[in-house]
């Protein structure tokens, strides 16, 4: 238990249960996306999709981390993962391991429903082509006691990261999100007659491992 600071001019604010929402971008280019494009695209051609989340679209088999031509990506989510790892203050010798991987196709009006991964750790989404208005990826608020009361008609906005009960990440080819895999989470429809392809994964630790990212 963290002791306050006992001064009777001063009022300390301690943040709560905080959520962690973590993104990047491929500055250095590691990643081939117009390659992984091509890849996935004829990959869709010719495996039916899997029906998940998905509303429309399609979704492959979640086995593209065992693909060679996707070891640029998983490398790249194994480096940005470091800075989570640090920041957690996970114990020495953990090792995580991207336990499957998945690639996402949506056409126009095409939508993932709310979900979340269970049986992992972290989850992530890599954007591989992506325009503006091809669907934003939206985290709902996890505090569900926290909506026993509708605070919206006294607030000025949700400027406050306090009172958020959505938060929205808009796609950028080339952008990296990590969270929580019990963060709940949906993809908004693609009103763009543009293809949007991404790419999604989940993460798990093995306490026993010898190896960390």
């Amino acid at each position: 238990m963290r002791e306050l600071i006992q001064d009777k001019d001063l009022m300390v604010l301690e943040t709560l249960f905080p959520t962690e929402l973590w993104v990047n971008y491929d500055h250095q280019c590691i990643v081939n996306n117009e390659s992984l494009a091509e890849i996935i695209t004829h990959r869709s051609l010719n495996e039916s999709s899997r029906e998940l989340s998905n509303v429309g679209g399609w979704q492959s088999n979640d086995d593209l981390a065992e693909d060679d031509q996707f070891t640029d990506l998983v490398t790249y989510v194994t480096q940005s993962f470091n800075p989570i790892y640090k920041h957690n203050n996970y114990i020495d010798g953990l090792k995580f391991i991207i336990v499957d991987m998945w690639a996402n196709i949506n056409k126009h009006r095409d939508f993932n429903k709310a979900h979340l991964h269970p049986n992992s750790d972290w989850s992530f989404t890599y954007y591989v082509k992506v325009t503006e208005d091809s669907g934003d990826i939206v985290f709902c608020d996890p505090r569900v006691r926290r909506h026993m009361k509708v605070q919206d008609n006294i607030l000025i906005d949700h400027s406050n990261n306090s009172q958020h009960g959505i938060y929205t990440v808009n796609p950028l080819n080339g952008r990296l999100v990590i969270f929580p895999s019990y963060l709940e989470h949906y993809v908004e429809p693609n009103l763009t007659q543009e293809t949007r392809i991404s790419i999604s994964g989940n993460i798990r630790y093995d306490r026993f491992g010898l190896v960390k990212f």
